[in-house]
Parts: structure tokens; C-alpha cells; sequence
């Protein structure tokens, strides 16, 4: 008995339908009884061809309903094995049998004719016709997998068909039947957002094996395009799904989900692989992850030996249960990414998720040495957002990276102070300024340029400096010498540091003061002032929380003020004391109420200004 498949749900955002023609919902229902009644009696298909006619109407409503009935039609024609054409199958040995492979060979094209207006509707203009076509391609991907896996007697993912599945929502375009080659990985268009949304949620975050065939087959459209600015498509759809992605497996019970239920079966432990061919070598599986921990086998003629083969070689099924498996084909798909962020604004989304959510996850991290230090090297919010990436290279993998400290200094300019990522970037020099293994005239340097850039920080900044400041004084205690260092005389020359040197081990910070740290005690807002006194009180107080500090603004410090209580009134004279300014017609040397004539001088200047 052929397995039942669940049918889609109808999406619930299915386009309100335009007015038909009347005919239109009766002919529907009697094209797929009709189809359905032939199928069971072998009778003429031909109604297939009316119906994909419908499913390409100019009625939203029309289309949506067409598509959900063929889909009906196939997963029938699929349960009895009307559409696979394998040799044998389709053989001539008698009338009755060519008839058979004929009428096969017909339904397989009115197939493809469906499958690639699937891919085309997946960028409809309606939200319901787009996901309603992502939901049936997904759909299909069960009964084809469970009629492969039933001919070939092994559990398989259709891996043909879900590579055009991948095709279609990565480039925009129809999913071109293998055979042709048609598949063009540098053209396509951008992915709608409600179809990344519900891809990302109901599929790749969920089912192992859908996100570890997605990977495969994604890394195998970016290896035949070409870098290019501005960047294709397929890599900014790519990057929309890669970049929100959170539940990779992380350890071997968490591959659990799967999609196609033939993969959840556990596979049998990996054997000796048959190394008796005689034959050359054999194309490479792109499904053998082992592959990818290999080191290139020499060529030189001075290698006097080959490297030996390896002897353990899993298949597809082995590998889907198998963590490494995963983080492999996660690992390759990044590196054939990266190449292709050639725009600030894509380098800077990969950066944003490089150190939580991929480095975790990578095999062998120290491959994206490359492309994270050349980020660095470029300078700017791409540069400041690859430092978190690079030094965690530093810190988990051993990396040796000399100029680091070089490099975060170069940062510290009045630009940083009003970025975007300004509270990012703080937080991470917090943390990399907290090891008390740093030289002492490093640290200067980084206090002193601070401090330096305080005087012409805004008052958001500032109460952000203040607190940074008095923790890693509070951690360093051989750098309080700076805070208490009196000024220089009268006369003498000002600061030793040097503010032009890139080096910070040769600014002569040691051996300055932080004099414009002690300048904001006199600050015109309150909250700063308070904030700049902290410093000249002894250290007793713990360490700040720097989060408390990193998201203030002009707006937020103006609603903490408005919304300040006030303990004690302001004190304000009780009694009537006069004009504060006499008026314009009032002439100097007059006389006030009180008898005081009118000589000072703000009161010259005033009536000076007045009468002017």
C-alpha cells in the first residue's frame, strides 16, 4: 500500500481572489476528480495540462487553489512510481511497456513544468501565493524522498530535487532541471522577507537534515559564481539566512529533527571503504565531510611517498548523524561566503554574528585568519567590528597576532565616539584592556588618549568615558601616579605625551597626567560633573557595570532629567529685589526704586545694547 503523505495546510494569507469567472472553482474541482479517477484507471492525463494552464492565471485566487490541486495530483502520481524513469523501467520489450514509458516520459515534463513555476512563485507579488509555493516544493520533498528511498532500498533525501529547491530560493529563479544545466549562480534576484522568515523558522532552524543538505548544496552554488561588486544575490539571500541562524547542534544527542523521516533511522557504524578498484581516481562525494579535514597530498617529485589513503569513508546517512558532519559542511559554507561580501554593509552583517554564532560552531577557525585580519587592515566600522572576531582567535585558538594593541589604539579616535557601534566597541576594549599581564606604558597610552578624547566627547560619551576610566584604574593600581601627578609649573612646557605616535609603548603617557579628566568636574550638566568628581575620591567603590553607561544618548540623558524627582526646591529670593536689568527707556546715572543709581558696569553694557 503506498504511504500517505500529509497534504500543506492552505496558507491563512491567501490573497483575497479578484472576481472570476464563475466557472473557474467548478473547473478546478472537476479537472482534479477528473485526474484523480484517471490516475486510479490509467486513463488519459491530458486535463494536467488545463490545469497548469489555470495555475498560471492572472487571478491570485485561481493560481493559489490550482497550485494546492496539482500538488493533490503529484503526491498520487508520485505514491504509485509514475514519474521515475529508470532504466528498465522505460525499455521497449513490448507495446504495452512503450506506451508506459511514453506516458511517463510525459508526465516527467508536465513535473518540470511545475516544479519551475513553484520557483517562480515563490517571488509572486502576493504573500500567500509566495508562501504558499515555498510550503508545497517543501512538501513535495517528503513523497520523493520515501519513492527513492523505497527503489534504492536505503534511506535517502532526493537530493536533486531539493538542490533545485535551493536554486529557486537563493537565485530567484526558475529551478532549471539538472540535466539541462541551466542553473545560472550569478544571476537571481533578492529573496522576499515573509520567505526567509518562514524558511528560517519552519525548516532550516528546526530539521538537521534540511539545514545540512542546505549547506551542501548552498556552498556548491557559491563555488561556480565569481566575486563581484556589487555582490550577487545569492550571497546577500544567503547571508539573510546564515546570519540568523542559532541552532546549530552542538552536541551529538541534539541531531534529532529530521524532515525526511526515512534519515531518522540510525545508520549503521562506518566500515572500510573498498580501495580495490584498479581504475583512476573517483570524483570527489560531495557529501564526504572527512574530506574537508584532509591536508592536500603533495605533488612535488620530491616527496618520494604518498600520503596514504584514508580507510574510513561514511555515507550520506552516517554523516547526518555524526555532530562533525555538521560543523564541516556549516564551516565550508561560511568560507565559500565571505569572498563574496565585497560591500561594507554585507562585511559588516558577518561580523555582527562572526564571534557568537560562527566561530562556535567552525572547524578549525584559524582558516577565517585571513579574511578577519584583512578587515582589521581596512579600517573603520569594518575594522572595529572584526577585533571581536580576532581576538577571540587570539584567546580560544592560540592565534599570534603582535599588533593587536596597535591596532585597537589606531581605533581610538573622535569618530569612535559617535559610531554606531560605539557601545560595542567599548565594551570590547574593557575587555581587552582587563589583563593584568599588559605593560604598564600600554595601558598609559590607552588611558591617556581617553582622556584626550574626552574634551571634545558629547555628554553621552562622557558618562561613558568616566566609568571606563575609573575601572581600569581600579584594576591597574601602578597607573594612579597619572591621575595624581601635579601640574606642571609656570612656564614649563605642557604634556609629555606624544598624541601623533601610533605606537602606544612610545607616547610617553607614563608619564602625563589625566588633567582633562579633572577639567569636566566643572561640566555644565550635573550627571557629568558627579560622574568626573568620582575620580578624585579614593577607590572604594567597586568596579562600574559598564552596561549601565553604554546606551545613554542626548534623548536618554533629557528623559532622565524630566523625569529626575526633585528632593529639595531651588532656592529662590523671597523678597522683590528690583529690575535685574534696567529697561530701555531708563538712562543711565537714574535712580532705582531703592535709591542705587544705575552705573555698574553689566548695566552700561545692557543699556549700551538695548539702545543699539
Amino acid at each position: 500500500m503506498a504511504p500517505k503523505h500529509s497534504l500543506p495546510e492552505a496558507s491563512s494569507s491567501a490573497p483575497k481572489r479578484k472576481k472570476s469567472a464563475p466557472t473557474a472553482d467548478n473547473r478546478l474541482l472537476i479537472l482534479e476528480t477528473t485526474l484523480n479517477q484517471a490516475l486510479e484507471s490509467s486513463a488519459s492525463l491530458n486535463p494536467l495540462v488545463d490545469l497548469l494552464a489555470l495555475a498560471e492565471s492572472d487571478d491570485a485566487g485561481v493560481v493559489h487553489k490550482a497550485i494546492y490541486a496539482l500538488y493533490r495530483v503529484f503526491v498520487v502520481s508520485i505514491d504509485k512510481g509514475m514519474l521515475s524513469l529508470e532504466a528498465g523501467e522505460a525499455g521497449g520489450k513490448g507495446g504495452e511497456e512503450e506506451n508506459v514509458a511514453l506516458v511517463r516520459a510525459w508526465l516527467r515534463e508536465r513535473w518540470e513544468e511545475y516544479i519551475n513555476l513553484l520557483g517562480k512563485l515563490m517571488h509572486h507579488e502576493e504573500t500567500g501565493i509566495r508562501t504558499a509555493a515555498l510550503e508545497i516544493l517543501m512538501a513535495l520533498l517528503k513523497p520523493c524522498s520515501s519513492a527513492l528511498s523505497k527503489r534504492t532500498r536505503q534511506p535517502r533525501m532526493d537530493g536533486a530535487f531539493f538542490r533545485r529547491v535551493v536554486s529557486a530560493l537563493l537565485l530567484g529563479q526558475s529551478p532549471a532541471s539538472l540535466t539541462q544545466g541551466t542553473s545560472n549562480s550569478e544571476g537571481g534576484i533578492l529573496m522576499q522577507p515573509d520567505i526567509c522568515d518562514l524558511f528560517l523558522a519552519k525548516w532550516l532552524s528546526v530539521h538537521d537534515d534540511v539545514r545540512w543538505f542546505f549547506l551542501r548544496e548552498a556552498t556548491g552554488l557559491l563555488q561556480k559564481a565569481t566575486p563581484s561588486t556589487p555582490p550577487i544575490p545569492l550571497a546577500q539571500n544567503l547571508l539573510s539566512l546564515l546570519e540568523r541562524l542559532n541552532t546549530m547542534p552542538t552536541k551529538p544527542k541534539e541531531v534529532n529533527a529530521f524532515w525526511i523521516q526515512e534519515l531518522a533511522s540510525k545508520p549503521a557504524k562506518p566500515g572500510i571503504s573498498n580501495t580495490s578498484n584498479a581504475g583512476g581516481e573517483e570524483d570527489p562525494d560531495p557529501s564526504d565531510w572527512l574530506s574537508y579535514f584532509e591536508e592536500p597530498v603533495p605533488t612535488s617529485d620530491q616527496d618520494a611517498t604518498k600520503a596514504p589513503r584514508r580507510t574510513t569513508k561514511l555515507s550520506v546517512l552516517q554523516s547526518l548523524h555524526h555532530l562533525p558532519s555538521h560543523r564541516a559542511v556549516f564551516s565550508e559554507c561560511w568560507l565559500a561566503l565571505l569572498p563574496h561580501l565585497t560591500t561594507p554593509a554585507l562585511a559588516s552583517r558577518a561580523l555582527s554574528v562572526l564571534h557568537k554564532k560562527v566561530l562556535p560552531n567552525f572547524t578549525r577557525p584559524l582558516r577565517l585568519m585571513d579574511w578577519i585580519a584583512g578587515c582589521v587592515d581596512h579600517g573603520g566600522v569594518i575594522g572595529l567590528l572584526a577585533l571581536n572576531a580576532l581576538f577571540t582567535l587570539m584567546k580560544d585558538h592560540n592565534l599570534d597576532y603582535p599588533d593587536f594593541y596597535k591596532r585597537l589604539y589606531a581605533f581610538l579616535t573622535r569618530d569612535v565616539l559617535h559610531l554606531k557601534y560605539r557601545a560595542r566597541f567599548f565594551r570590547l576594549t574593557e575587555l581587552f584592556l582587563s589583563s593584568t599581564h599588559l605593560p604598564v606604558a600600554l595601558l598609559a597610552s590607552f588611558l591617556k588618549r581617553l582622556s584626550r578624547l574626552s574634551l571634545s566627547a558629547p555628554p553621552s560619551a562622557l558618562v561613558l568615558l568616566l566609568p571606563l576610566t575609573y575601572n581600569i584604574l581600579k584594576a591597574h593600581p601602578s597607573l594612579m601616579p597619572m591621575l595624581h601627578r601635579e601640574p606642571p609649573a609656570a612656564g614649563e612646557d605642557t604634556d609629555p605625551f606624544d598624541p601623533q605616535e601610533p605606537d602606544p609603548m612610545k607616547t610617553n603617557a607614563l608619564g602625563s597626567s589625566l588633567w582633562e579628566l579633572a577639567s569636566h568636574r566643572e561640566h555644565y550638566l550635573a550627571s557629568v560633573s558627579t560622574m568626573a568628581r568620582i575620580l578624585s575620591e579614593p577607590f572604594t567603590k567597586p568596579s562600574y557595570a559598564l552596561e549601565d553607561f553604554l546606551d545613554h544618548t542626548y534623548g536618554t540623558m533629557f528623559e532622565t532629567e524630566i523625569k529626575r524627582k526633585i528632593k529639595r526646591d531651588p532656592a529662590l529670593a523671597g523678597d522683590y529685589q528690583g529690575e535685574i536689568f534696567p529697561p530701555a527707556t531708563m538712562a543711565l546715572g537714574m535712580e532705582k526704586e531703592n535709591g542705587e543709581k544705575i552705573g555698574d558696569v553689566v548695566a552700561q553694557l545692557w543699556g549700551f545694547g538695548v539702545m543699539v
